[in-house]
């Protein structure tokens, strides 16, 4: 990703940087929000057959680590993932064979035991950050938050500072 971001230019190149320095420094947040998600604390079978999209919002001058606002967010069947990527790979042909293509994207988002697949995308760029978040075993132990996407919102935005009176 980084190689092709390079050849976007440099700002793809910062943006995608960024994107990673951000889901490094928000990583926790990020990892309980998904567990609630996808609820795998009652659904363990959506870590191999779900992935979840978070599409950010890039902060240019934003003091790290609050470089990106999280906007929306949504659950898709990695079949239809995987339809998606065929249909782009098709409408958008590269210098990359078709087959080779799909064996990248096989790669990237193969089920793994115990991770869940997140791909965060800044709206603004073509390409994606994608993440994969260790559930842990005893996960069924953990509560499920229905507002994960509010929390998580709130963790990851910008500090709001308080208002200065007269």
């Amino acid at each position: 990703m980084a190689k092709k971001a390079a050849e976007m230019g440099p700002d793809h190149s910062m943006r995608l940087e960024a994107l990673g320095k951000w889901c490094d420094a928000f990583s926790g947040v990020l990892g309980a929000a998904s567990a609630s998600a996808l609820n795998v604390m009652n659904f363990p079978e959506r870590v191999d057959d779900s992935v979840l999209f978070i599409f950010v919002d890039f902060l240019p001058g934003a003091k790290s680590p609050y470089t990106h606002d999280i906007v929306d967010a949504e659950i898709v069947p990695l079949s239809v993932v995987r339809a998606r990527a065929l249909a782009e790979a098709a409408a958008f042909p590269s210098g990359e064979p078709p087959a080779q293509r799909l064996a990248t994207f096989e790669r990237t988002l193969a089920p793994r035991p115990d991770m869940i697949r997140v791909l965060l995308r800044d709206r603004r760029f073509s390409l994606s950050y994608t993440t994969p978040f260790v559930v842990a075993r005893n996960i069924r132990h953990c509560k499920h938050d229905p507002l994960w996407f509010e929390h998580l919102q709130m963790c990851v935005t910008r500090p709001v500072r308080p208002r200065e009176r007269p």
